[in-house]
């Protein structure tokens, strides 16, 4: 039978060659970009980390001044400073990560290369775990860096490659704004899509950010976020320091939470973080918290189109 179709096509395109022709183009354009907005929508609606998106969480507290609430409003979708740092020092949760963004300027100390920016991340050194990064060479900084926020760098491989070839840079420094970092590893390339991580950047979502460091030292080093920044209050106190102490919330926080045990005791901590940060003057409306796992995050934030997550939760 099939050869029976096969010689009846030929006919046909011997008596109509251009017409024949001009259908066969048309259904391979046609296929091409079905396929096409399949991939797109594969790429965009899929789960960017599915066997642990459902353990990963973004804590959010209401911050807001009370004059303005309304109930059902949204709390902020970041951290302040003083929240970050005191869910840090806590440690609770299987594992955390406080982020934001950064913009040094590298200087390769070459006279063929002059200085140029990088994007980059402020980040706690849970975020290379949770994360799961691939390293090229090295590693993340270690737990006694972390905390004392020590001259130290990892960097992409991209940027590697552009200052150091081939070669496995671990133990050597780089520049980083008029300082030497020791580099102590170097991330292959990663790029999450979407970009879950860290949705309110400043640079492109289709950029890997090049240069990460302890979140200490960019603190220490008054390293401004690159990024969003929600002030509901002006600082009291000038300069850095009393922008680490205002109301403004800048700081992208992540926790691992492993089951449903976890998520409860967690919530019972935020809320008692709340009671007695509203004894200080803070937190002026009711408890609004909430933990977004990373579909949750992402459904939110309405990064996804309702047409690409088949079986997500319903917008909140």
């Amino acid at each position: 039978m099939w050869r029976y179709y096969f010689r009846l096509g030929l006919r046909s395109l011997k008596r109509n060659p251009f017409l024949t022709a001009l259908m066969v183009l048309i259904l391979g354009f046609g296929v091409g970009a079905s396929m096409t907005a399949y991939t797109v929508m594969h790429v965009l609606g899929g789960d960017p980390i599915p066997h642990k998106s459902g353990k990963l969480f973004v804590p959010q507290m209401d911050t807001q001044p009370a004059d303005n609430f309304e109930p059902g409003d949204e709390p902020d979708l970041q951290m302040s400073y003083l929240d970050a740092d005191a869910f840090l020092r806590a440690g609770k949760g299987s594992n955390r990560a406080a982020i934001y963004g950064i913009g040094p300027t590298v200087d390769p100390g070459r006279p063929e290369l002059p200085p140029f920016g990088e994007p980059g991340l402020a980040l706690t050194r849970g975020f290379f775990e949770m994360f799961e990064l691939p390293f090229l060479h090295g590693g993340p900084w270690n737990a006694s860096e972390d905390e004392s926020g020590a001259d130290v760098v990892v960097i992409g491989r991209t940027l590697s490659e552009k200052l150091f070839g081939d070669e496995d840079p671990t133990g050597r420094k780089v520049r980083l704004d008029d300082r030497d970092y020791r580099i102590v590893g170097v991330v292959d390339h990663w790029l999450p899509v979407p970009r879950y991580y860290r949705l309110l950047s400043g640079s492109s979502p289709t950029n890997q950010e090049q240069v990460l460091m302890p979140f200490r030292n960019a603190i220490a080093r008054e390293w401004r976020n690159d990024g969003w920044t929600n002030c509901s209050k002006g600082a009291t106190e000038p300069g850095f320091a009393g922008f680490l102490k205002a109301e403004c919330n800048w700081i992208q926080y992540w926790v691992q939470l492993d089951d449903a045990a976890q998520v409860a005791e967690y919530r019972d901590y935020m809320a008692a973080h709340i009671a007695a940060q509203r004894k200080l003057g803070r937190f002026e409306r009711p408890d609004n918290i909430r933990l977004r796992n990373v579909t949750e995050w992402l459904v939110h934030n309405e990064v996804v189109d309702a047409d690409c997550r088949p079986g997500w939760p319903s917008v909140s």
